[in-house]
């Protein structure tokens, strides 16, 4: 019997000592299922911390612009409200200025008095010149009285040396009565200068504007009375400028990057920088890419910064110019659809019946 208890030990001492392999393999897959569910966890964490944010939804379809705080297409520039025309109106070096009726700020209208000259001076210099003239007509008389009495003597004269002594001095005489005759235009002319003077004596504006600007008169150099359109009134020599009322137009800059993208004829839509309704339409009139604009300043909106590029100015004629404001800032966006024919402010048309809007990126 002690021998069967002794089997019985030995055979359960075999069987607890045995492997267990079903207990070992369970513990192997949660451990790996652990593992993966943790490589799990992280790829998501570091997929929301770095993963590209998606993008805003896109406006709605009655958003006709950007907020004005968020304006940063790459096809908007930025311009500023100026006269359709600007006047310069120089003074005659030569004379003297005895009045001028008009000072900076004030609006006058078509043929309103500007400045007026002395005319004292001139009446004194016109009856000299008509004293003159009558003195010259006299000599001219008298040189063709000695020609014909010279001319009749040497067709009497009985020897050569008299003849070639009398053919001299009709040479002579003529000779001073041509140089009387050109002396007698001379004044002629002078006369008629003069009486234009005085007929001309009060300057008066060929446009209904606001005075821009009244120089001193000591500093008046000569220049064109007509600056062109836009010249600053300090360049041209200018001693009164006018801006024209009633009509503006918009002058805005674009850099030598983008100056390609706009033509002359294209279409563009301004708008206001302070209220995002207000808009106006125009056309692109005039590109000074012979002309840099003056300053190396960043003028172009959005994208990314041209520093050291070359700026030009553009100009664009309004369809209408009701709500804007001499000098105001405005943005100018290439491209606009409209179905009629344009009329501008200063009552010229746009011929072209079918306005196709620009493309988007019109400035890249």
């Amino acid at each position: 019997m002690s021998e069967n208890n002794a089997n019985k030990t030995e055979e359960a001492a075999a069987v607890s000592s045995a492997p267990k392999p079903a207990r070992n393999r369970k513990k192997l897959i949660i451990l790996i299922s652990a593992l993966c569910a943790a490589v799990i966890v992280a790829a998501v964490v570091l997929i929301v911390i770095f993963a590209p944010k998606g993008q805003e939804a896109d406006a709605g379809d009655d958003a006709d612009i950007p907020a004005i705080s968020d304006i940063t297409a790459n096809n908007y520039y930025t311009g500023v409200v100026e006269p359709q025309r600007t006047l310069n109106i120089s003074k005659d070096p030569s004379r003297t200025v005895k009045e001028v009726y008009v000072e900076v700020g004030d609006v006058v209208e078509k043929g309103a008095k500007l400045f007026a000259y002395e005319t004292g001076d001139i009446s004194e210099k016109l009856e000299d010149a008509k004293l003159e003239i009558t003195s010259k007509k006299n000599d001219i008389d008298r040189f063709a009285n000695d020609i014909a009495k010279l001319t009749a003597q040497r067709s009497e004269a009985k020897t050569e040396s008299e003849k070639l002594d009398l053919t001299a001095q009709i040479q002579s005489s003529q000779t001073q009565k041509e140089r009387a005759e050109l002396e007698l235009k001379k004044k002629q002319a002078e006369i008629e200068t003069l009486n234009n003077n005085l007929e001309n004596s009060v300057v008066v504006a060929n446009i209904s504007g606001i005075v821009n600007r009244v120089s001193p008169v000591a500093s008046q150099t000569p220049a064109a009375e007509n600056g062109a359109d836009g010249a600053a009134a300090d360049s041209s020599g200018a001693f009164i400028t006018l801006l024209m009322s009633g009509a503006y137009r918009v002058k805005g800059t674009v850099d030598e990057l983008n100056v390609g993208s706009l033509s002359e004829g294209m279409n563009v839509t301004v708008h206001s920088r302070t209220d995002a309704d207000k808009t106006w339409t125009g056309t692109i009139s005039k590109i000074e890419t012979n002309s840099p604009a003056e300053g190396n300043s960043n003028n172009q909106m959005g994208g990314q910064s041209n520093e050291g590029a070359t700026k030009y100015h553009f100009y664009v004629n309004l369809s209408s110019s009701d709500g804007l404001l001499l000098g105001q800032h405005v943005y100018i966006e290439a491209g606009f659809s409209l179905d009629d024919e344009l009329t501008f402010d200063d009552g010229s048309e746009d011929s072209t019946q079918d306005v196709q809007d620009a493309p988007a990126d019109a400035a890249n």
